[in-house]
């Protein structure tokens, strides 16, 4: 078996599979959100606030990050090894890639938890 190491896993399946779950979350995630924009049709930043500083938010919102930073790995890896052949360029960018997504994570947290 061909193992790749800028692969997320060993296995292709795995790959789709985390992508899948992570696009529900995803999902999930926007139809709560969704919900709490239909039911404050007056919204101010103070219920916006409030609604942001519940532990439970806080956390889902984190699993959410995680998901995206998931779910954009595995696409660009994919689209990385399908289109662009020659290897020190593919390692290049997916370097930066990862850049990307760590600055992105590392935002994101400071942001949640208010850092």
């Amino acid at each position: 078996m061909l193992i790749y190491v800028t692969s997320l896993s060993a296995s292709g399946l795995r790959d789709w599979l985390t992508q899948r779950i992570t696009a529900v979350l995803l999902t999930v995630y926007t139809f709560t959100l969704l919900g709490f924009l239909l039911t404050h049709h007056h919204l101010i930043y103070h219920d916006w606030s409030l609604f942001f500083s519940q532990t439970w938010v806080k956390i889902f919102t984190l699993f959410v990050l995680f998901s995206v930073l998931f779910h954009a790995w595995i696409g660009m890896w994919i689209i990385s090894t399908d289109y662009i052949k020659k290897s020190c360029i593919r390692l290049a960018f997916q370097l930066f890639i990862i850049f990307a997504l760590l600055a992105s994570l590392t935002a994101g947290i400071m942001i949640i938890w208010g850092f």
